[in-house]
């Protein structure tokens, strides 16, 4: 099902425009992910969306930037000091995560300027920044995709049979992404709406999860 994209602009100063952007970011639950049993525990989402933009005759886009923040956290508890020993068998949980933010812009249905940003097992907060800076005219797409996932397993100790498990915790979260577009050449006060002509009217983030 398609959710609509919230866009709010922040500012807009000279030839550059600040817009929030809120529907992209993938709806994982940013609270722990706990992993207490034999059970991996795994939660995931995609998000993302397609705006469909114009620009008006005589001004160019120069370039586009999208920016936001994925913050995370792993944690596997320590195991009993006497793992290893003849009379415990031990295996140590696991957390893990990934995040990904890719952008590409789209012209007569052809990608161009791909933009890719990666990481794994997220600890604090990280900010990310993609670029497309090919100048634009007339129509684009601009399509924005968006993974997250977090993953933990329990430890296990092994008393010849007498089996416990030891909590392990992933959490993953997508903070708001903010859009910036230079404009070329510097556009009158208050024509910005005019300039960026359907930039997020026609948007929607098409999402799907799965727990």
């Amino acid at each position: 099902m398609p959710y609509p994209i919230d866009m709010a602009v922040l500012s807009a100063v000279g030839g550059e425009v600040r817009i929030a952007v809120r529907g992209w970011q993938p709806q994982i639950n940013p609270a722990w992910v706990v992993a207490a049993d034999e059970l991996p525990q795994t939660e995931w989402d995609i998000g993302g969306g397609l705006l469909q933009a114009s620009v008006t005759a005589g001004y160019r886009i120069t370039s586009m930037t999208l920016a936001g923040t994925v913050t995370g956290a792993l944690e596997t508890a320590a195991l009993d000091s006497q793992c290893g020993s003849a009379q415990l068998a031990c295996a140590r949980g696991t957390a893990a995560s990934q995040a990904t933010v890719d952008m590409s812009v789209l012209r007569n249905g052809t990608a161009t300027g791909p933009a890719l940003w990666r990481l794994d097992d997220a600890q604090g907060t990280h900010a990310y920044s993609l670029t497309a800076s090919q100048p634009l005219t007339g129509e684009f797409d601009l399509e924005v995709n968006t993974y997250g996932m977090a993953f933990a397993t329990a430890g296990v100790e092994d008393r010849h049979g007498d089996i416990s498990y030891v909590p392990s915790r992933a959490s993953l979260g997508f903070g708001d992404m903010i859009l910036t577009v230079q404009v070329s050449p510097v556009p009158e006060p208050g024509t910005y709406a005019m300039l960026l002509g359907g930039l997020g009217l026609l948007g929607v983030a098409a999402r799907r999860r799965q727990h």
